[in-house]
């Protein structure tokens, strides 16, 4: 029988994925596959506009301005190319908190162990 996951337990690769799918910059503790999963989804066309939009509102909510505005240049086709640059610079730094992490996730061996 399955054990129900404990508010201590760490989240599942799967989960974490999803997370950085579906809240992007809202998520707060992303671990490695949510980060790379929201840096890929940055760049499909009309998901990655989609994902620009909802990630500026989450920078204006913390007051990141140069999160807003490089994921509002990301919006609009001529620029957004040189902002997808910029904008990849700052998610290699999000891939790296997502590897720090990570590492501390899976470094405490199995939840409950």
């Amino acid at each position: 029988m399955k054990e129900p996951a404990s508010a201590n337990s760490r989240p599942s690769i799967l989960s974490d994925i999803v997370q950085g799918a579906i809240l992007g910059d809202y998520a707060t503790d992303l671990g490695l596959p949510g980060a790379a999963t929201q840096v890929m989804l940055s760049f499909v066309p009309v998901v990655g506009t989609l994902c620009a939009l909802r990630d500026a509102q989450a920078d204006r909510l913390r007051q990141d301005t140069p999160g807003v505005v490089l994921n509002l240049l990301a919006v609009l086709p001529m620029i957004g190319g040189v902002a997808k640059t910029a904008e990849v610079i700052r998610h290699a730094q999000r891939l790296k908190r997502g590897l720090a992490v990570s590492q501390r996730r899976y470094q405490k061996g199995p939840a409950g162990a």
